[in-house]
């Protein structure tokens, strides 16, 4: 598993899109901007689109790259997502904590 903070990667590749979108006549500069001015989410997708090459501008050695098969970007969780991991994910802390509590008579309960 290897994994890395890239903070510029993002705008470098939504940039690169802008700009063959543009090149190629599908968007209108007004269309352009609008498609391009994305919300977090949206602009994760732009990582996915991450190559090799990308990755090693962005900072990565070449011989780490060339060894990973599978790349995924992933997202900052919510707190809502937090939340749930907490509260529901079977064997988590959560539900561990709630029953060490337990043993000592203290009720333990997660709200938001």
């Amino acid at each position: 598993v290897f994994s890395g903070a890239f903070s510029s990667l993002n705008d470098k590749l939504r940039e690169k899109k802008k700009h063959e979108a543009s090149a190629f006549g599908f968007a209108s500069e007004m269309d352009g901007k609008a498609a391009f001015d994305a919300t977090d989410a949206e602009m994760m997708s732009f990582l996915h689109d991450a190559g090799t090459d990308e990755l090693v501008k962005a900072g990565m050695e070449p011989e780490f790259v060339g060894r990973i098969p599978v790349r995924v970007a992933l997202g900052a969780l919510t707190e809502d997502d937090l939340f749930k991991i907490l509260d529901e994910a079977e064997g988590g802390a959560g539900r561990q904590l709630v029953q060490d509590f337990r043993r000592y008579g203290i009720s333990l309960r997660f709200t938001e």
